[in-house]
């Protein structure tokens, strides 16, 4: 058996993971009224604050939004948990599309600003990498300008 190398993840760990992201999906497969042909999950997540959003495509080319219902809100703060790593820090943002009949695709974004839609709380990346640190490497330019924004 060969080593894992540095930074990728354990067999057992992409398999919590599937798993995770596979109870996210059958979270808002039960969330969602009939009609839909695709939902979309946007989430911007730090330790103290979150935005989440749920978009369904829907077969009348109308596409209604709602805030994500706490069971998909709970799946997503525990798969962040869980694809944290020491050597990387915590994702800031994730998408995840479901098409039926549970097809998922998975994008996490651990650098670039999540873009929120809401300014948020003063001090809110300090606090998540107290949680979730990450070498200083990893605190990329626009990070490291909103840490130096609150001292």
């Amino acid at each position: 058996m060969q080593p894992t190398p540095p930074g990728a993840p354990a067999a057992d760990d992409v398999h919590r993971v599937r798993a995770g992201v596979e109870r996210i999906g059958r979270a808002m497969l039960q969330s969602m009224p009939p009609g839909w042909i695709r939902l979309d999950l946007v989430a911007r997540v730090t330790a103290d604050y979150d935005e989440m959003l749920v978009r369904a495509v829907r077969t009348d080319g109308q596409i209604p939004s709602s805030e994500a219902d706490p069971q998909v809100r709970a799946g997503v703060l525990d798969l962040r948990r869980l694809m944290y790593s020491p050597a990387r820090g915590a994702w800031l943002s994730l998408r995840l599309t479901v098409d039926p009949p549970l097809q998922l695709q998975l994008n996490v974004n651990y650098h670039d600003d999540p873009l929120w839609t809401q300014r948020v709380p003063p001090g809110i990346y300090r606090r998540d990498l107290q949680v979730f640190p990450r070498p200083p490497e990893q605190v990329t330019g626009w990070l490291r300008a909103r840490l130096d924004e609150v001292g």
